[in-house]
């Protein structure tokens, strides 16, 4: 059984980041390794990574570009077959804040996975 408190306890510190990097506090390239560090940190607790970041992919934030979209997408919804489909994002995932993206670095990312492994 996942322990969900320690998801939303890193979820709440997700949130606070995003407002120190929207007053401008901390930069960009900041606040993407601290929401990173929430996300693997709920591994302390058997907790569940995408708990850390829901309050980001309600606000529309984009994991790799911490921009704000309208709609992300999860980087694993892809039409490449099993079992690259789970390896695409291994590239970058040490520099995401989170798996869900905008369609251009979703783009981005599905290429140059297919790129590497052509």
């Amino acid at each position: 059984m996942s322990c969900h408190d320690i998801g939303g306890g890193m979820n709440y510190v997700s949130i606070k980041v995003l407002e120190l990097y929207k007053s401008g506090m901390i930069s960009k390239e900041a606040a993407i390794q601290l929401v990173h560090a929430c996300r693997k940190g709920v591994h302390w607790c058997d907790g569940n990574e995408y708990e850390a970041f829901e309050g980001l992919i309600d606000e529309g934030i984009c994991g790799l570009c911490f921009e704000k979209y309208d709609e992300l997408t999860n980087i694993y919804d892809n039409d490449i077959e099993h079992p690259g489909r789970y390896e695409v994002f291994k590239d970058y995932d040490d520099s995401a804040a989170h798996f869900f993206l905008c369609d251009k670095c979703k783009a981005k990312v599905i290429d140059a996975y297919r790129k590497k492994n052509q």
